[in-house]
């Protein structure tokens, strides 16, 4: 989508696209990034209809909770970015040369770093200058593929 797209464009386009196959049977979870400003893009979403979707602000730490609603989390970064180098590792995730933004995904993965600070903090994210939300937002889907929230099973994921 292009930047600035009104966010109510933005709702009414994914609900376009998780009506249609293969998104629509069995029908699939939207995960959203609350962290920060992203509450009211949440509710923007549940009001619009998308009422299948996780709620996900992301913390510090290394671990995982259930937050105030049944479909929110706090999950850590380290976790998030675990999950996905691990699924990259194994296979789980591989990504399709012929995708819209693939050659993007690519070089917000290889500006992506983990680094520490003075007290032995350990951030993560883009190179100063650069952005990592298709890799935050791949992040998201490897740590929701693993979950049953809805009763379903999830299998390999392709970006």
């Amino acid at each position: 989508m292009a930047l600035r797209t009104p966010y109510p464009g933005v709702v009414a386009y994914v609900r376009a696209l998780l009506s249609r196959p293969p998104l629509n049977d069995p029908p699939a979870t939207l995960v959203i990034d609350q962290t920060g400003v992203g509450r009211p893009v949440v509710d923007l979403f549940r009001q619009g209809g998308l009422h299948r979707c996780q709620a996900v602000t992301i913390t510090s730490g290394d671990g995982e909770v259930r937050g105030e609603h049944p479909h929110e989390w706090r999950v850590s970064k380290l976790l998030l970015v675990s999950r996905l180098q691990a699924m990259f590792h194994s296979g789980e995730i591989r990504i399709a040369k012929d995708l819209g933004d693939a050659q993007d995904l690519v070089w917000e993965l290889q500006d992506f770093r983990a680094t520490t600070t003075e007290t032995g903090y350990t951030r993560f994210g883009a190179r100063s200058g650069k952005h990592d939300d298709l890799v935050l937002a791949l992040a998201l889907c490897a740590w929701s593929s693993t979950r049953n929230v809805y009763g379903l099973s999830f299998g390999t994921v392709e970006a």
